[in-house]
């Protein structure tokens, strides 16, 4: 009985674990074997671009006013018009206007006649002037040379008059050795007469009285002698003494007259350079006194008021000549006339279209540009003069190419995102496309050529660190690689690879149900190490 039961409950067993294995089986069924997808790395070129959406927009775009209201005398436009550059699109009354020149005109006339008489008085009055003033110089120069002249002469009177003193300074000494010298001898002879007259008189002792008698004593004759001698040398001493008394007085009286003309050499000399130094300052003073006048009467000083008159009225002149010119509205460039706010007879006045305002709006479609807002990643790559092509949603089948212009300094933020508008310029002209469409904007930020590029499907990156599953003989393997510029669909290599390995690419088996995770039960091989994710994608996009 009891072998029954044991027997029994195992069929049982057995009986519930087919059951759950078949209702596992239904619910999970065997995933089917991973395909390996690979990729072979090749020498190729590598690109990456931005890309935006924006806007058409025209910058020409005109609003054209008069400059002052008036009646409408003529509108010659009208609304989608096509005009060409000076082309008069409509005219105001030109009557308050064309007297007002004619006014100014007459005004500026009789101003230039009063301005013409001024500049003749001017004129002449700098004639008399520029005489005056060469003849002033003229006679500075003159008194300069005369005063000269008269210095240097007084001063040869007054060299030659030192050297005749000097001169005669030498010959007075040399006469007054002589004058001593003769008084001298003299003094010396009667002093050695004297003696020889005491010598006879001492041995003698007689007197004239004596030997004047019929018989003289004896000895008179020699007593005698000596007495005349003594008598002659006592006048010739005499003589002496006076003549170079009298000899020293006129050599003196000599000298004080070579001393006066030295003083009145002197005297001439200073007096001369005393008169040129006052010649010289009154030429100076005079020819100064005509610079001043001179300068005093150049033109814009004399007729001051005169010619600022005539300038006012040249300015009024122009002023009118403006405002009749700006009675006729004139188109400064080509374009479609897109509104005009008035008719013949109405007063002039302004209308709004597209932003801008005045009577005639002319859009100047010839020059359409796009604008667009790039992230701030994308923005950084964007460079002035950059290629750029576009196509546009309103016209699926045209497209256009372009440059980068100008790159807003600062963001338009929106919902706390930063945007930064770049301005591209149409190359050339597109069929029907206006104001306002949609355009999308591809820009070329990097290309590279002849290098070795790789799918960015076959790059895995974490942490800052980039690898690829290399095939070699069925076998995998992982490999970390240096990358260069990252492109939009595919990455350049630098390191790692040479071109020809094959690279494995994640798989695109998915899961076929609830469960386990693609690949069947937890810890089977699916043929892949790693799998890999993507590197990135093409990063076009606004």
């Amino acid at each position: 009985m009891r072998k029954a039961t044991l027997a029994i409950n195992g069929v049982l067993a057995l009986i519930l674990a087919v059951g759950g294995y078949y209702a596992y089986a239904q619910l999970n069924p065997v995933a089917a074997v991973a395909q390996t997808r690979t990729v072979t790395a090749a020498i190729g070129t590598v690109t990456s671009s931005v890309a935006a959406s924006g806007k058409v927009t025209s910058p020409g775009d005109i609003g054209l006013v008069f400059s002052t209201n008036g009646i409408l005398t003529s509108v010659r436009v009208q609304v989608g018009q096509k005009v060409t550059r000076g082309q008069l699109l409509a005219t105001i009354d030109s009557t308050a206007a064309t007297t007002a020149l004619a006014q100014a005109q007459l005004s500026y006339r009789k101003s230039l006649l009063s301005v013409t008489s001024a500049q003749q008085n001017i004129q002449t009055a700098q004639t008399n002037l520029d005489n005056a003033r060469q003849a002033a110089q003229t006679n500075l120069d003159s008194a300069k040379l005369n005063a000269q002249q008269n210095v240097t002469n007084a001063q040869t009177n007054l060299d030659n008059a030192t050297q005749a003193l000097a001169s005669t300074k030498a010959t007075l000494a040399n006469n007054a050795t002589q004058y001593q010298l003769t008084l001298d001898q003299a003094q010396s002879a009667f002093v050695t007469a004297q003696q020889n007259f005491d010598l006879w008189n001492n041995n003698y002792q007689l007197s004239i009285p004596l030997c004047s008698v019929d018989t003289p004593p004896t000895g008179c004759g020699s007593w005698m002698s000596a007495y005349n001698n003594l008598q002659s040398a006592q006048r010739s001493s005499d003589s002496a003494v006076v003549t170079n008394k009298a000899n020293l007085i006129r050599d003196a009286q000599t000298l004080q007259s070579s001393q006066n003309s030295i003083s009145s050499a002197e005297a001439s000399a200073a007096a001369a350079q005393t008169s040129a130094a006052s010649a010289v300052a009154a030429a100076q003073t005079s020819l100064a006194a005509a610079k001043s006048a001179y300068a005093g009467l150049t033109p814009g000083s004399g007729n001051a008021a005169s010619e600022t008159d005539s300038k006012v009225a040249q300015l009024q002149v122009t002023v009118a000549q403006r405002n009749l010119a700006n009675t006729r509205l004139i188109a400064p460039a080509a374009g479609i006339v897109a509104a005009v706010a008035g008719k013949n007879g109405d007063v002039s006045s302004s209308t709004t279209a597209g932003g801008i305002t005045g009577f005639v709006i002319l859009t100047d479609v010839s020059a359409l540009q796009v604008q667009a807002g790039f992230s701030e990643a994308d923005s950084a790559n964007v460079t002035t003069n950059a290629s750029a092509t576009f196509t546009f949603d309103a016209l699926p089948n045209a497209s256009g190419d372009g440059t980068v212009i100008s790159i807003a300094p600062l963001p338009v933020t929106a919902n706390s995102v930063n945007t930064y508008t770049v301005t591209f310029a149409l190359n050339s002209p597109v069929k029907r496309l206006k104001p306002g469409m949609t355009a999308n904007a591809t820009l070329i930020v990097g290309t590279k050529s002849n290098v070795l590029a790789v799918p960015d499907s076959a790059l895995t990156t974490r942490g800052g660190r980039t690898t690829v599953t290399v095939l070699k003989a069925g076998v995998q393997s992982r490999v970390t690689v240096t990358v260069g510029l990252k492109g939009d669909t595919e990455t350049e290599i630098t390191s790692g690879i040479k071109s020809g390995d094959v690279l494995v690419l994640p798989s695109s088996t998915a899961s076929s149900g609830g469960g386990f995770p693609t690949g069947g039960v937890p810890g089977a091989n699916t043929g892949t190490l790693g799998g890999g994710g993507g590197g990135g994608g093409a990063r076009a996009g606004g």
